[in-house]
């Protein structure tokens, strides 16, 4: 069974970000939402903890180009809100972590 886990939060904002990584398998994906979308900031803690990541990264473009977020990871697809919709019913079942 494979899960899809939504962070929204910001990842500096204690260690939540790396600690609720801990649940996500390979077969499971995240997608970043909000100013979760700051993981994506190269040379940081979370961007590292993304980088050797196994699992399948989605974020939101609207707040990647709203936050303007250079993407410094190769792993990341970037989606929009109709293909959100279209993943959360891909995944047996959706985890909001905030």
């Amino acid at each position: 069974m494979s899960t899809l886990h939504l962070f929204n939060e910001s990842p500096f904002a204690g260690n939540q970000f790396e600690q609720t990584l801990a649940f996500v398998s390979q077969k499971d994906a995240i997608l970043l939402t909000g100013d979760a979308i700051y993981a994506l900031l190269a040379n940081t803690a979370p961007f590292e903890l993304l980088k050797q990541s196994t699992f399948i990264i989605y974020a939101l473009d609207e707040d990647i180009v709203t936050r303007a977020v250079q993407i410094g990871l190769d792993n990341v697809k970037i989606i929009n809100y109709q293909q959100f919709v279209e993943l959360c019913a891909q995944y047996s079942k959706v985890v909001s972590w905030l």
